[in-house]
């Protein structure tokens, strides 16, 4: 979703700043924000229409799949409680005891930190090459989410595939890191930039699913929401340090490549993280013996936790 939304909304954004300058007195800016902000205002009320609370709500289920789903779900929390004898973090104060919760926080602040400094300095990050027309410049920002997108849904597939996670995402964390650097290095070329740049948003994008399912696989009851609330707090936190340490630094350098070396490191630092994570907790492929099997055909239980 997030690379399609760019992909579109990129060079939309820049044929609005490119065309809505000082149109009904407005600058392009202010139309920019009222023009999309009209499907957010749409969705809102799609979103209370259709958007069901929960399964057995859901109008676009049978009642065969509601019975199905629901089914499959009660498995999974029985096989959350086998696997993790009884030690599964259920309150609050179990979740905050976790160590795992902090070092998933600690992962999803590292590689955000990347993703968020390079999204939003990439539009500036081009112009200071040489392209001044917005709608160029907001085509060539979508490019790199369009491969950032391919190479996500390979690098899922493979890992629900072969049932492994923390490779997963410590290679797309190093290649990020390569690219971003490679881009810094090779910013007198256009081509070359934009070529560093689509590799390091193909591994920064490609390794945020695999990430996701982290999660899910730690915390259950009371816990799961708190815990997950908290790990995207700390990780959203670098929406704030990545782009103002880059900014900050450009400030006093007079350019981004500095920035961009910092923005690497911390993919880079992505890479070890993960591997303080035991296998036998986040890869699905090793079940505890005594874990439920799944009722559907196809569908993955991570079952061993501890």
């Amino acid at each position: 979703v997030t690379p399609l939304s760019v992909i579109i909304g990129s060079p939309l954004s820049g044929l609005i700043l490119k065309l809505f300058e000082d149109v009904g007195g407005l600058h392009n800016w202010q139309w920019l924000f009222l023009i999309e902000a009209i499907p957010s205002l749409v969705l809102a009320f799609v979103v209370l229409r259709y958007l069901d609370n929960n399964v057995a709500e859901a109008k676009w289920l049978t009642t065969e799949e509601k019975t199905l789903v629901q089914a499959d779900l009660a498995k999974d929390r029985a096989n959350r409680d086998r696997a993790a004898n009884g030690k599964a973090a259920r309150t609050l104060k179990d979740m905050l005891a976790n160590r795992y919760v902090w070092l998933l926080a600690l992962i999803f602040f590292s590689f955000n930190v990347g993703y968020y400094g390079i999204s939003f300095w990439l539009p500036s990050i081009i112009k200071t090459s040489g392209i001044n027309d917005d709608f160029q410049i907001g085509l060539l920002a979508a490019l790199p989410y369009v491969f950032g997108a391919l190479f996500m849904i390979w690098n899922s597939r493979h890992s629900d595939l072969t049932q492994e996670r923390r490779w997963h995402i410590a290679i797309p964390a190093v290649i990020g890191c390569i690219g971003l650097a490679l881009s810094a290095y090779c910013s007198g070329s256009t081509f070359w930039m934009m070529t560093w740049i689509c590799v390091a948003m193909s591994g920064t994008l490609a390794l945020i699913p695999t990430y996701i399912s982290l999660p899910g696989a730690l915390l259950s009851g009371t816990a799961a929401a708190a815990g997950i609330a908290l790990v995207n707090s700390v990780g959203n936190l670098a929406g704030f340090f990545g782009p103002t340490v880059l900014g900050w630094l450009k400030d006093q350098t007079g350019q981004t490549d500095s920035g961009l070396y910092i923005l690497a490191g911390f993919l880079l630092l992505c890479a070890p993280l993960i591997f303080m994570l035991p296998a036998r907790l986040i890869n699905p492929k090793i079940k505890h013996p005594d874990a439920v099997q799944p009722g559907a055909e196809g569908s993955l239980n991570i079952t061993e936790r501890f």
